[in-house]
């Protein structure tokens, strides 16, 4: 079975062409300023800050705050690990020797 041929759609009249734009014209130039009949006013300056005072001499260590109520006491080290704060310096550090 044969399909029918559709109607061939209705040529697009061709639109009217816009009119040309027209070359810019040259820019003329900006007259000279006129001279001011006095001096130009100088720009402000900025007041300098002040100075900072020095600081205060440091007046020592504070003294050493006591421990935190309730803080738990600091674990030994690990067996085996050397000791940070030998209080015996000819005690060598290290693990003993079981040998």
């Amino acid at each position: 079975m044969t399909e029918p041929i559709p109607p061939r759609p209705e040529p697009v009249p061709p639109q009217p062409t816009p009119d040309p734009v027209p070359p810019t014209p040259e820019p003329r130039p900006l007259p000279e300023p006129e001279p001011l009949p006095y001096p130009p006013r100088p720009e402000p300056t900025p007041p300098l800050p002040e100075p900072e005072p020095p600081a205060p001499p440091y007046p020592g260590k504070p003294e050493p705050k006591p421990p935190y109520p309730g803080k738990p006491e600091p674990k030994p080290p690990y067996p085996g690990t050397p000791d940070p704060n030998p209080s015996d310096p000819t005690r060598p550090v290290g693990p003993p020797d079981l040998g």
